[in-house]
């Protein structure tokens, strides 16, 4: 169970990385070498809601993909205590109601920030195979910080709750523990939907420059400039 605890945070947003990753490669980088992106901006409809119904979509896949996962893991492990007779079936099913929530916003909220950053980095691509590229480095970015949170001995601190990602692991490990500090909990989630917001303004700023869409050179001050 100490296992299942150290890894189930990073198998958790690991789970929503993969969800998010590959449609919004299919949606930004896919359609821009299908040509069809840049006749999406000549249609009515405006930057933001192009963006925002990329977004939705891409966050909709991530969320139903780390569910279903953490589900499969959950049955998985309750059929082998069954199977091994053991009394103790796992800690997920044994969380209190209060920690159901935390976690369910927790990986809400880390679905808007994967997503985002996943659809602001992967537009930057002019092809599928270019954007497949990009998904190590952005994966690193959701391992590392959550290998990082199983080590022992690293606890949720002020300081570490406001380290994005990081923070949601560890958030994840002592939800898990049995440890809710409703502080510390609200401190992270706060920042965790700060960044999510970054990400999103960060895809939106992509979305709205012409030579991202076009396929161009990139003039990266006029894109921060926007």
């Amino acid at each position: 169970n100490r296992m299942m605890v150290s890894f189930l945070p990073m198998m958790i947003l690991l789970f929503i990385f993969i969800g998010c990753i590959y449609i919004a490669i299919d949606i930004t980088a896919g359609e821009k070498e299908r040509r069809t992106l840049q006749t999406l901006f000549t249609t009515p409809a405006t930057t933001r809601e192009i963006v925002a119904g990329k977004f939705l979509a891409v966050a909709l896949v991530g969320i139903v993909s780390a569910s279903m996962n953490i589900l499969s893991l959950i049955v998985a492990s309750q059929i082998q205590a069954y199977l091994l007779g053991e009394a103790d079936v796992g800690m997920t099913l044994s969380l209190a109601p209060a920690a159901w929530g935390w976690m369910l916003l927790l990986v809400l909220l880390t679905t808007l920030f994967i997503g985002a950053l996943a659809l602001a980095v992967v537009l930057l691509a002019n092809s599928y195979k270019e954007a497949q590229s990009y998904v190590s480095p952005l994966m690193m970015v959701v391992l590392i910080p959550s290998m990082m949170a199983a080590m022992p001995g690293v606890e949720l601190t002020m300081q570490t709750a406001l380290i994005p990602v990081f923070n949601v692991a560890l958030a994840i490990v002592s939800i898990m523990k049995g440890t809710l500090d409703t502080g510390m909990l609200t401190i992270v989630a706060a920042a965790s939907l700060v960044y999510g917001v970054l990400a999103l303004y960060l895809a939106s700023l992509t979305f709205g420059n012409e030579n991202v869409i076009t396929g161009e050179k990139i003039n990266w001050k006029a894109l921060f400039k926007s």
